[in-house]
């Protein structure tokens, strides 16, 4: 018997999340396992909250002035349910529409790890597009485990896998885990959260799985648009600068943390990378 908290952010996206506690609620749990939604609303303006507790009443709502984003509302929802001492805590974004099998598929894993002497491990479920069926969201292999630079993607296997780092789409972290690793550094706003808390559950000891098979049904979000122009160049930098890109602020902190001595060489990889993107991109252009 396992008690679960689905913990969810959500912002201006009705039907997405809607649609995701639908595929929650459809979950085929064994005997026994319970299930608990808390989702924050992070101020949304299309009546996502109301329709939520309109349809899932018993779902925990918790609000936000829109200044959350991903990170900072998953850790407020997450430390509102490690105060209830759930056995484990489930990461779902609200744009992951589970298999009807998912969460005993993830809780099967962790049993079969610990049952064979393994420590607590924290479960990834593999997400595909749904267009392609390519993965989209998941684990990650590192090419160094000094330099936590993504080498490649776990790929969808029968069997459980090992991995280095992990999207935070669809993560199953048990109660032992949540306790010694603690909740989403505050340093995060958005991106980098689940990077940084899958490394931290692996420094600390634990191991970090994917689950066999697919998890989860999850587009890609969109790709940086070939610039034509440099005023389109210029707002591609002030987005790319932004919360939900790649703001400075989070990146040194995680390069810092993760990436050794050498850190600031992956700091300064990203911009660079954009800049000599563009510029050949604007070269051609003009030729």
């Amino acid at each position: 018997m396992a008690r679960i908290a689905v913990l969810m952010a959500c912002h201006d996206r009705r039907e997405h999340t809607l649609e995701c506690l639908r595929n929650v609620h459809r979950q085929a749990l064994r005997p026994g396992d319970e299930l608990d939604v808390w989702l924050v609303d992070d101020g949304s303006s299309d009546g996502t909250a109301d329709a939520v507790l309109r349809d899932f009443p018993h779902t925990r709502v918790f609000y936000g002035d829109g200044s959350l984003f991903w990170a900072g509302g998953m850790r407020k929802v997450f430390a509102a349910a490690m105060g209830e001492g759930y056995d484990f805590y489930l990461w779902l974004n609200d744009d992951t529409h589970l298999r009807d099998d998912c969460i005993v598929t993830l809780l099967e894993t962790y049993e079969a790890e610990v049952r064979n002497g393994g420590k607590s491990p924290v479960v990834l479920g593999s997400c595909v597009d749904p267009d392609t069926g390519e993965i989209s969201y998941g684990g990650w292999l590192l090419a160094s485990q000094r330099f936590p630079v993504r080498s490649g993607r776990v790929p969808i296997a029968k069997t459980a896998q090992a991995c280095d780092v992990g999207n935070g789409n669809c993560v199953l972290i048990p109660r032992e885990v949540a306790e010694s690793v603690g909740n989403i550094d505050p340093a995060f706003v958005h991106g980098l959260g689940d990077f940084d808390y899958t490394l931290r559950v692996r420094k600390a000891g634990f191991p970090l799985l994917v689950a066999p098979g697919v998890a989860a049904d999850c587009r890609p979000h969109g790709q940086l648009r070939r610039a034509h122009s440099l005023r389109e160049i210029r707002q591609q930098w002030r987005d790319f600068l932004s919360v939900k890109q790649t703001p400075p602020a989070p990146w040194v902190v995680y390069t810092q943390r993760h990436a050794g001595p050498f850190w600031v060489v992956l700091f300064l990889y990203p911009y660079a990378r954009f800049w000599l993107r563009a510029c050949a991109q604007w070269l051609l252009r003009r030729r």
